[in-house]
């Protein structure tokens, strides 16, 4: 089911498909979330591409896939700018909600060191 949820935003993230086709499609194969669900999920993998700050809440084992998909299809400077992307993310929740998100800094920590990227989540700023 992840990877098809990749390879759809891909598709999206390569101008293949609006997002709003792709949040419908998602929709309609996996009826666990709504479109608009589907569309915060790849709007945040989309700025993990582009290595910029988003807000919306992805659950964990999603992040960590996409994350992994990243390293594998575009190397791992596109990896670490996508952790830069969680790490922005990680601080305006913690700013906005006062949550840590102390699990997903737990996962995206062993993600980095696993590819000695010298990035630290141990704690939000």
């Amino acid at each position: 089911m992840f990877e098809e949820i990749y390879q759809a935003f891909l598709r999206t993230y390569r101008n293949q498909a609006t997002r709003k086709d792709t949040a419908n499609y998602l929709s309609s194969v996996y009826a666990m979330y709504k479109p608009s669900t589907y569309m915060r999920y790849l709007d945040s993998f989309l700025h993990m591409m582009d290595g910029t700050q988003f807000a919306s809440v992805v659950p964990i084992n999603l992040s960590v896939y996409l994350l992994q998909c990243i390293e594998r299809d575009f190397g791992v400077s596109a990896l670490q700018q996508a952790l830069l992307a969680e790490k922005q993310h990680i601080q305006y929740y913690y700013d906005v909600c006062g949550s840590a998100s102390k699990g997903l800094r737990t996962a995206l920590q062993a993600l980095a060191s696993q590819h000695d990227l010298q990035i630290d989540f141990s704690t939000p700023y």
